[in-house]
């Protein structure tokens, strides 16, 4: 059985910064076809071309369209893993080769579950001010494994201790709150929001609290 060949009608320039160009089919179906793969494969007008090599042609282009729209969005910030999927998934790119991708863009440290860890729990603990439940919690909803997690978050807590924060935050809502039991049930149900645990703030509002 002879392998299945189309004919190529035209070969344009889809974009210069990607690299891409579009493959026009003598059944009128065009393809984005990365130029490395073009070159590679010496693929021209009038020519025929393997549907073998169409589809890895094919692939191939994704892939690296979704390689630029990773890097791109790390070039802002460290980004979770999750985060990089989704956001190529709402692109419209297929799942297994967004996978095939972040798998090879980690092996190469470009993406890094550790270094977004540390940066985002960092943000979480120093700049939101929030408690560690809710951190860890946060960090969960990226998929990051409880052993990074485990070996981050706690260490952070060495250096911007709860009580501190916890002390904080009552000393700038005394400011606009009474000393009511009311609300002081609010002040406790918004740092319980702010996932700190209920020993620890029971502590600091009878410290505060105490006149």
């Amino acid at each position: 059985m002879s392998e299945l060949k189309s004919r190529i009608k035209s070969l344009k320039v889809f974009s210069k910064k990607a690299n891409l160009f579009i493959v026009t089919l003598n059944d009128g179906n065009e393809y984005k076809i990365h130029s490395d793969f073009i070159i590679k494969y010496k693929i021209k007008k009038n020519q025929f071309i393997k549907k073998d090599i169409l589809d890895k042609g094919i692939k191939h282009a994704e892939k690296e369209q979704i390689k630029n729209r990773i890097l791109l969005l790390l070039s802002y910030r460290y980004r979770s893993k999750k985060e990089l999927k989704q956001s190529c998934i709402e692109r419209g790119f297929d799942i297994v080769n967004i996978e095939l991708v972040l798998n090879e863009l980690e092996e190469r440290y470009y993406v890094d579950e550790y270094k977004f860890t540390k940066m985002y729990a960092h943000h979480l603990i120093k700049n939101k001010r929030l408690g560690q439940f809710l951190v860890e919690r946060k960090l969960k909803q990226h998929e990051i494994e409880t052993q990074i997690i485990n070996s981050i978050v706690p260490s952070l807590y060495k250096k911007f201790p709860s009580k501190n924060t916890i002390r904080e935050i009552i000393i700038k809502k005394k400011k606009i709150l009474s000393k009511s039991d009311k609300d002081k049930i609010k002040l406790i149900n918004y740092l319980k929001r702010k996932g700190f645990h209920l020993n620890d703030i029971n502590i600091a509002m009878k410290s505060h609290y105490h006149n």
